[in-house]
């Protein structure tokens, strides 16, 4: 049985040779939005990205504004277990990725 980790791929999509990846010159890293112990809400800002014109500006309620943001994730606990996977990942350009939630007891899912 093959494993899968689950990652982004970008393999299939178009680049832009004349443009080099955009770089942010803002701290990079994953900014926490919302936690409430059940869902998280996470913005992640990467060093280099393909889009050349940065990211998306984003917050929850009237919490922080987070600028140049690369993709937005938000993750589940799954009931009586300490995991929260990601289930929901918005990118900058329009594109999602959805994965459904494993049940408790069973394997994660891709």
């Amino acid at each position: 049985m093959s494993s899968d980790n689950c990652r982004e791929n970008f393999s299939n999509c178009p680049t832009n040779s004349t443009l080099p990846p955009y770089r942010t010159p803002l701290q990079t890293g994953v900014f926490k939005l919302f936690d409430d112990s059940e869902m998280v809400v996470e913005a992640v800002r990467e060093a280099s990205w393909w889009l050349p014109n940065g990211g998306m500006t984003v917050r929850v309620d009237s919490g922080n504004v987070v600028n140049d943001i690369n993709y937005i994730r938000i993750s589940k606990k799954i009931a009586d277990v300490a995991e929260w996977p990601q289930y929901f990942v918005l990118y900058a350009d329009g594109n999602v990725r959805l994965k459904p939630q494993h049940p408790s007891g069973k394997p994660d899912v891709c």
